[in-house]
């Protein structure tokens, strides 16, 4: 994966509004009145569904393989929490999306550990 501090500094931007994004629109397309599972079970769907076009939205300026993975699994896990938080009751507004935001940067720095523990490359961040 890249680790100019440009395609980082793009890698984070993609994920927080992917995170962020992803989380408030399954929050508030999941019915209050589901529980929990259900609640993520549509959320994950919503985001994988939803985070195929943010992918796009980025792949152009920041590189298709550093963007797509950690945004694919930002869209499930946002989407899973956002879907989980419509089912406690609560008007959660901004928070959710908060919690999308701090998600999907926690996303991206588990797929960049990751990817740096198996790679067996150099492991700096940024060279």
């Amino acid at each position: 994966m890249e680790r100019r501090p440009y395609f980082l500094l793009g890698d984070a931007l993609a994920t927080v509004f992917a995170g962020a994004a992803i989380a408030t629109v399954a929050n508030l397309s999941t019915p209050a009145s589901r529980g929990m599972l259900p609640g993520m079970l549509v959320g994950m769907a919503i985001g994988m569904v939803l985070s195929v076009p943010i992918t796009f939205l980025f792949v152009p300026f920041f590189g298709a393989m550093e963007v797509m993975m950690p945004v694919m699994v930002t869209g499930m896990l946002a989407g899973m929490v956002g879907g989980m938080q419509s089912a406690t009751g609560e008007p959660f507004g901004m928070r959710i999306a908060l919690i999308g935001a701090a998600i999907g940067f926690g996303s991206l720095l588990f797929t960049y550990g990751l990817n740096a523990a198996i790679g067996g490359e150099d492991r700096r961040w940024i060279s």
